[in-house]
């Protein structure tokens, strides 16, 4: 009856090492994910920081440009690739007689329409 006993001791042991290797193999493998997320991490806080300044420099460029704009006495605007009005000087206010705002909203047909009625009223 010892010896059995003794037999399953043996046995039960060699699980618990086998068991032990599995948890430090695992635990090794965790701590290496964990300084890997660490790392991600740290890179996206950089990512962050980087975009974050950007940005910044963008809306400076953006205030100067727009001083720029508004600050010459002719017409000035931005348009996207459809046509969209994104921005319009003070001076294309000034000359269309319409709150930049305004015509921004009603985009291109407006400016069309005015062109020919200036043109047509001229001749």
């Amino acid at each position: 009856d010892n010896a059995r006993m003794h037999r399953e001791l043996q046995n039960t042991n060699v699980q618990l090492q086998d068991l032990l290797e599995v948890q430090q193999v695992m635990n090794e493998t965790l701590g290496a994910q964990a300084i890997e997320m660490e790392m991600a991490q740290q890179s996206l806080r950089e990512t962050s920081d980087e975009l974050e300044e950007t940005n910044r420099e963008l809306m400076k460029a953006d205030a100067r440009y727009k001083f720029l704009a508004d600050s010459i006495p002719v017409q000035v605007w931005t348009a996207v690739p459809d046509g969209t009005i994104e921005y319009m000087s003070a001076g294309a206010e000034q000359f269309f007689g319409r709150p930049a705002q305004t015509l921004v909203q009603s985009g291109w047909a407006e400016f069309l329409r005015f062109m020919v009625y200036q043109i047509g009223g001229r001749s």
